[in-house]
């Protein structure tokens, strides 16, 4: 089967490209099919993930290609990053660095810098630890308050990033000096994400002391620090005398319903 060009327009001409040797004719005529009704860069860059597994790599070049072409911001970038430096897809590495360079141009706020980061410190993409580590920081020049602290924190911490204990501490002294004045909630939060990056129970459990000193003025703050004391520190004694408290904020029918149900889960 030869190439046939078909003008398409005045000022453009499509080239029906002679499909790989592992797709079949009826394959060749539905991925076609989708190529013409897409638009945005998402569904360019899905699709050639479909045409590369089914065997196709240049076809599937030419569909990234286009969808670099439409990719819009950081987001668009990293998604086709991730798929051009899978070795699923294409394993192009050197592409896939340069998309995470265009994503890391339009990133704005510590959360597209430390997405950036996973991307490019995954195996699966690019191993840079070193070119990660210098997104991580610029994740952490940005960050604004504990949730943000906390997401760079479990990043750094990672074995399959970085694995930099030490710099995880750091981001979590940052992030406990801004949980003073915070609700219950936010207390819960930090001590999950400690307990989950660290494995430190002991610093998990002075920050839900503290959250059970802040209180809750209805059952689903209690609620929340009982549901992170059961499963964080498995400490089911403690647990139930917060349930109690929980219980005595309750108000109708619904709240005890949701107590049952979490109290029977934990």
């Amino acid at each position: 089967e030869v190439a046939e060009i078909k003008p398409e327009s005045d000022d453009e001409a499509e080239v029906e490209e002679t499909a790989g040797l592992d797709l079949t004719d009826e394959q060749i005529k539905e991925f076609k099919e989708q190529e013409k009704e897409a638009e945005e860069s998402w569904d360019y860059a899905s699709l050639a993930n479909e045409i590369a597994e089914a065997g196709d790599k240049d076809w599937a070049r030419k569909l990234y290609q286009k969808a670099e072409d439409l990719a819009e911001d950081s987001n668009d970038y990293n998604g086709i990053a991730e798929s051009v430096a899978d070795e699923d897809y294409l394993g192009d590495k050197e592409w896939a660095r340069n998309l995470f360079q265009k994503s890391e141009d339009l990133a704005e706020d510590s959360s597209d810098y430390s997405s950036i980061a996973d991307l490019v410190a995954g195996e699966d993409y690019l191993g840079d630890k070193k070119y990660a580590k210098a997104l991580y920081q610029k994740a952490e020049d940005l960050a604004e308050d504990l949730s943000d602290y906390n997401s760079i924190a479990e990043s750094v911490a990672d074995e399959d990033y970085l694995g930099d204990k030490e710099w995880a501490v750091e981001l979590y002294k940052k992030a406990e000096s801004l949980a003073e004045g915070e609700d219950i909630y936010k207390h819960c939060e930090l001590a999950k994400s400690i307990y989950l990056a660290l494995e430190d129970k002991d610093w998990a459990r002075n920050l839900l002391k503290k959250a059970e000193d802040v209180g809750s003025n209805d059952m689903y703050g209690f609620k929340e620090l009982a549901n992170t004391i059961s499963s964080s520190l498995e400490d089911k004694g403690w647990a139930v005398e917060i349930y109690k408290k929980s219980i005595a904020k309750a108000e109708n029918p619904s709240h005890y319903n949701s107590l049952a149900k979490s109290i029977a889960r934990d």
